[in-house]
């Protein structure tokens, strides 16, 4: 056996090189786990506010607040093992089957959500962008939506009569088309504040149109 053969890496040039692919390996990591940390968080941080987000995504209303704390552990864990390297081949499987599992129920549903009015996902409203117009000129929309607009009417009254600022805070974001912070601005309030009755409302409304007994504001 002469040494070529005993030694079959000396004398070939190196192939690709070692410096360039670990700082892209790094940068490829890091990136992807401030997207899944960044989601993983917001999720746990706002469990409720997540919770109406996947009512709307038509998960079923007893599943959504568990379903949003387990994405969101799922994924900050996920994130995590991304950035230790001798756990990151079991980061990447956990974030791939999220994003397969994200992929496929929107596939499913697609036709579905993109027809609701949901604040989760605004690109899947139809039309593309949300519309502005005012509680009268909404009801001169198609007549398949009318009876679903006066059921929303009726409960936007009784909302009203509960909590004002509440139903005002819905006319001017779903039907006026506010951000958050143009609503604190309209309402002399803080945004904080416009986020957090946004929610309740939505949630109250959801009840209510729903056939539920909502609970007082």
């Amino acid at each position: 056996m002469n040494d070529s053969m005993a030694h079959p890496g000396e004398g070939l040039a190196p192939f690709g090189l070692p410096g360039w692919k670990t700082a892209l390996s790094w940068t490829a990591a890091v990136a992807i786990a401030i997207l899944f940390l960044s989601s993983g968080v917001w999720k746990i941080s706002d469990p409720q506010g997540w919770a109406v987000r996947l009512a709307q995504a038509r998960v079923p209303e007893r599943l959504s607040l568990a379903g949003a704390l387990f994405f969101g552990i799922a994924e900050t864990v996920g994130g995590v093992l991304i950035l230790v390297p001798r756990f990151r081949r079991w980061g990447a499987i956990l974030t791939s089957l999220l994003l397969a599992a994200f992929l496929v129920y929107f596939a499913i549903h697609f036709q579905t959500l993109r027809g609701q009015d949901c604040s989760c996902f605004p690109w899947l409203k139809r039309g593309g962008d949300a519309m502005k117009v005012s509680l009268d000129e909404a009801m001169l929309v198609s007549e398949e939506r009318a009876e679903e607009l006066l059921a929303l009417d009726e409960a936007l009254e009784k909302l009203a009569a509960q909590d004002p600022r509440k139903s005002q805070i819905v006319e001017l974001r779903y039907f006026g088309g506010l951000t958050t912070e143009e609503a604190a601005a309209f309402l002399k309030i803080s945004h904080r504040t416009v986020r957090r009755e946004w929610r309740m409302a939505k949630v109250w409304l959801y009840c209510a149109l729903s056939g539920e007994e909502p609970d007082e504001t």
